[in-house]
């Protein structure tokens, strides 16, 4: 065996293409690490995971005003970091789902990653991609991906490399030439050796840019990162000036020491109030959620967002074979014209091909696969040419295809179109008279026919329930097959496809034709090229349409790529799983409708549950605002947000998030979520302003006095009003009410009041100090906290109601009045703030879409 050095570190090997590598240099490979290592760039490590979730600008700017809270208030501000358990929840719940979504894709990714056949030790071995070694023999076939650099070394094939060099015509490639890693068999099959393999290898030395396919672009992220930009250029200043408000203010009473403390306890609450730090993570949680659903419903999701992406689609390009049929087929009948021994012929032509699709497996289930004649040269298959052929020495050559391609005969091709309306397929074999030549596709001009091939396909039985949804749902269906136009409008018929009629045989296009106009009057192509179905889409994307496309082979992987979602089939070609946005492991089309309906789920829930992130945020919102404006202290703490900001946005938003929901997306989410939290807000601030104005009247018009007597007297009033139009706002975004919503309100009801009987003092007044008097009264004589004692004194004020007797009435009725006021604005902005939105931000192009 001949070896030599290319590189210091890699002896190359000569291997015969019948042995392959030896045991010996198996080991060898394997011990230097001489492999194909696959680094996937398409998802995250679980270092990166764990950094995103804990590193985000937003947890950053909380922690840094905790520390704040720390530094400065020491023992006071216990209870207003109660807003390290949002974040710490957050983050712990983010990097979890992320992680369990990430191991579950990983796993199903294994499954899912094609094998190639090596041979090693003269025995052939299947391996994955990331394990073939530098100098491995690899057999090659139509339909795979070339998972290395390698040379043929034995065989004619046809490649396309679009993913390399963005050209999708098909290259031919013979003995001695090179194959990169990257592109695809199109045609015929080979053996060839590997010579690059890993970072050495071609794809990678261009960033293996081409090789992964483009995510989709998600329009839910991308509106969750609007409305948090607009906020944040809002935030920070406001913030700022609400500091410097409040310690202009204070220190016109106390020395800078206490006035700057009150700075940062109010100042960081005003930021921390207004930051939606939740709404990201929610998003990505929801839509882990249903990549996790989705995979044990045997759907592989290459990424979280082409759920929401599929969702979206308002048209679906089906191929005919192996999508709406099962790719299975069956010879119905033959008609022979003069031949001698057609079984012969048939058997000896079909096992001159080592790569097979349905169409030559069911013929080598009717005549086998035996070679009986020698093979002098062959044409192997393609879907542009429509046709393969094969010179036998004894008996000359024959061609195998689609009639129309290789007839002219006009009785003949009727009768094909006679079958072909009845959902009929039919091949024809073609007696050349003549030779074929060497390094050509072209065939003799003199033919004679030989016999033709009915062979039916079988509907899938899901695809006709599945047509119904997707029609009632306002999905378009368009059928995109390189088969003949009356069989494909047969079938689409049997599946119950709307203008299946129109149809359109797109072999006939020529450069004068207006193609844009063809696509847009017309729902079914038949014999389509793989240029074409790729144009088709492009066309479609370019009348406003959202395209999802599925597809099972290599001359679906053109369209696939423009697609917005591209869904792939478990028993398709390698290369359109590979690319596929959505893979579905089982090949059964309906769990298409598992994957829409968890799309809608994520949409649409994070679209209610944003209103209940965003509605605290706007009310921090405009109480800095109006604090500013009349220049007084910020009359709050965090522990009067509390109760909202744990138990209807933390706990109400989640689960309402994971809440089944199949109703069509509509509107734009970002004008949706504010229209809808803007009055929420603003509804939560009005009792807040009422009783701020209803303290000048009772304190003066000092704001140093207003602000003593809201501290002394109105604090508890404050986070009951709050908390009371938090209550309302969760109860109008759970309408409609199902029993799940329901029950999630009387839930979330039934913990607050828990809350607010058992430790009031906590979540109405000031937490730390109600802590510290129990600490100090739970003392025994020698100044030790006695446990015990301190459980009692809880006790006696939960079963007591203290906090409760010492409510003056007075503050009862002013919740009452100031909610019932509050409540009918709120109504009345609710009604009127879509057009103000449409007025002031959502009267551009982008919006109207």
């Amino acid at each position: 065996m001949k070896k030599k050095k290319i590189k210091q570190e890699a002896i190359r090997f000569s291997p015969e293409i019948d042995v392959g590598l030896t045991a010996e240099q198996v080991e060898h490979r394997n011990f230097n690490n001489e492999k194909n290592i696959i680094n996937d760039t398409t998802g995250k490590s679980y270092f990166k995971i764990i950094i995103d979730n804990v590193f985000t600008f937003f947890n950053i700017l909380m922690i840094s005003i905790a520390a704040l809270f720390i530094i400065f208030l020491q023992l006071n501000a216990i209870t207003n970091l109660s807003f390290l358990l949002v974040v710490f929840a957050n983050i712990l719940i983010g990097t979890i789902q992320e992680c369990k979504s990430k191991k579950t894709i990983e796993k199903l990714k294994l499954l899912n990653t094609a094998k190639y056949t090596t041979i090693r030790y003269r025995q052939k071995v299947d391996v994955y991609p990331q394990d073939i070694l530098l100098d491995d023999i690899i057999t090659l076939k139509l339909g795979e991906q070339i998972p290395v650099d390698c040379e043929i070394r034995d065989g004619l094939v046809e490649v396309n490399e679009s993913l390399l060099t963005g050209e999708s015509r098909a290259i031919k490639k013979h003995t001695g030439d090179k194959l990169f890693a990257g592109s695809y068999i199109i045609s015929g099959n080979c053996v060839a050796q590997a010579i690059k393999v890993g970072s050495d290898t071609y794809i990678h030395s261009i960033e293996s840019k081409a090789k992964d396919f483009k995510k989709p672009k998600s329009k839910l992220m991308v509106s969750i990162q609007g409305i948090i930009k607009k906020l944040t250029s809002i935030v920070v200043p406001v913030g700022l000036l609400t500091f410097w408000n409040i310690l202009i203010t204070e220190y016109s009473t106390t020395n800078f020491s206490n006035a700057f403390n009150e700075a940062i306890t109010k100042g960081g609450t005003s930021i921390i109030g207004m930051i939606p730090s939740g709404m990201i993570l929610l998003a990505s949680v929801a839509m882990a959620t249903g990549v996790v659903k989705l995979a044990n419903k045997k759907t592989l999701v290459q990424d979280l967002y082409s759920v929401e992406s599929l969702a979206r689609i308002d048209t679906l390009c089906l191929d005919k074979t192996g999508t709406l049929t099962d790719g299975t087929m069956t010879v119905d009948d033959t008609i022979e014209f003069d031949m001698k021994d057609i079984h012969s012929i048939m058997s000896s032509y079909m096992s001159a091909f080592e790569a097979k699709n349905q169409t030559s497996a069911a013929l080598i289930k009717k005549y086998g696969n035996t070679a009986v004649y020698t093979v002098d040269h062959k044409i192997e298959f393609s879907s542009d040419r429509k046709y393969s052929a094969v010179e036998f020495k004894q008996e000359g050559a024959y061609a195998l295809g689609a009639p129309e391609y290789l007839i002219s005969d006009p009785d003949i091709l009727s009768k094909c179109a006679n079958y072909a309306k009845n959902g009929i397929r039919v091949v024809a074999l073609i007696k050349l008279v003549g030779s074929l030549k060497e390094d050509s596709d072209e065939l003799p001009k003199r033919r004679t026919i030989a016999a033709l091939f009915m062979i039916r396909d079988n509907i899938r039985p899901e695809v006709k329930d599945t047509m119904k949804w997707f029609a009632e749902n306002n999905v378009d269906i368009r059928v995109i097959s390189g088969d003949n136009i009356d069989t494909v409008s047969y079938i689409s018929k049997k599946c119950g496809i709307k203008y299946a009629d129109e149809v359109y045989d797109m072999s006939t296009i020529t450069g004068s034709d207006d193609f844009e106009k063809i696509v847009m009057s017309h729902h079914i192509y038949g014999r389509v090229s793989p240029e074409q179905k790729s144009k088709i889409v492009e066309v479609l994307k370019d009348n406003g349409k959202t395209v999802a496309v599925t597809g099972d082979g290599v001359n679906d992987i053109l369209a696939m790529k423009k697609a917005d979602c591209a869904v792939g089939l478990v028993n398709g070609s390698p290369a359109t799983k590979n690319i596929a946005n959505i893979v579905l492991m089982d090949s059964n089309f309906s769990c298409m409708i598992d994957a829409v309906m968890e799309g809608r789920r994520v949409v649409n829930n994070i679209q209610r549950s944003s209103t209940l992130f965003l509605m605290k945020d706007f009310f921090f919102l405009f109480l800095s605002l109006f604090c500013i404006l009349i220049g007084i202290n910020f009359p709050v703490e965090t522990s009067v947000i509390t109760l909202v900001n744990t138990f209807i946005t933390g706990f109400g938003s989640v689960l309402l998030s994971i809440e089944p929901n199949s109703s069509r997306i509509t509107g734009n989410f970002e004008k949706n979520v504010l229209g809808k939290s803007i009055p929420a807000g603003f509804f939560m601030f009005l009792p807040v302003m009422f009783i701020i104005i209803f303290s000048f009247f009772n304190a003066g018009i000092s704001p140093s006095c207003v602000n003593d007597y809201i501290s002394a007297n109105m604090i508890p009033t404050i986070s009951l009003c709050v908390t009371s139009a938090g209550f309302i706002v969760f109860y109008h975004v759970c309408k409609p009410f199902t029993n799940y919503r329901r029950i999630l309100y009387i839930f979330i009801i039934c913990l607050v009041a828990l809350m607010l009987i058992a430790i009031p003092d906590c979540f109405l007044m000031n937490g730390t100090v109600f802590v510290k008097s129990i600490l100090d009264i739970s003392k025994d004589a020698n100044g030790d906290l006695n446990i015990a004692l301190a459980i009692q004194n809880l006790i006696d004020k939960f079963f007591n109601f203290s906090f409760y007797k010492s409510f003056d009435i007075k503050n009862w009725i002013i919740i009452g009045s100031f909610i019932g006021s509050g409540f009918l604005i709120y109504k009345l902005i609710d009604k009127y703030i879509s057009k103000l939105l449409n007025i002031t931000m959502f009267n551009n192009d982008k919006y109207k879409k």
